[in-house]
């Protein structure tokens, strides 16, 4: 899910600059192109565009630094950001990603140092709609459709320009 990973850059910009408005924008109208400080709402919000999408993650974990701060966002809470975010990245499946499994894995990497933060970061991505048992296959599955079927992946090396490139195809998409 490439939007996670847009929301992971966005994140951890905001934990270093305590600020949720991420990357100056060039359009009229518009200072910031994304905000993580919001309330988008996971499948409503949905706009099939990775950084779009992955506003709805950056907010839930904006909220989770709001309700560590205690209504702000404090160094502290900055803090408990990081210390959550990369004690979950290793619980985060290598493929086929799912909105809940985001949660899932940084309930898990919580849970390697103590737990404490289980109920918060519930709390902040269920605010998004984001819950242990959601996800796009539980939303095929109440719709009575098929689930998607997961991505096979084929790691290639080629030249451009007289260059070696490594990379994976993913059903025809390169992906470096």
């Amino acid at each position: 899910i490439r939007s996670w990973g847009e929301a992971c850059g966005d994140t951890v910009a905001a934990i270093i600059n305590g600020d949720p408005n991420i990357a100056e924008s060039v359009i009229p109208g518009q200072p910031t192109m994304r905000n993580i400080d919001n309330t988008k709402r996971f499948p409503n919000d949905l706009v099939n565009e990775e950084h779009g999408d992955g506003e709805i993650f950056g907010g839930a974990n904006w909220d989770f630094m709001e309700l560590f701060g205690g209504g702000t966002v404090t160094e502290a809470a900055r803090e408990e950001m990081a210390k959550v975010l990369f004690a979950g990245i290793p619980f985060i499946p290598i493929s086929n990603v799912q909105f809940n499994d985001i949660l899932i894995a940084f309930i898990a990497g919580d849970n390697t140092r103590g737990g404490n933060n289980v109920q918060r970061l519930r709390n902040a991505y269920g605010m998004h709609g984001i819950t242990e048992e959601g996800g796009i296959n539980k939303l095929v599955e109440e719709a009575g459709a098929t689930p998607p079927v997961e991505k096979q992946a084929t790691s290639f090396q080629e030249l451009q320009s007289g260059i070696p490139v490594a990379g994976t195809l993913f059903d025809g998409s390169f992906v470096d």
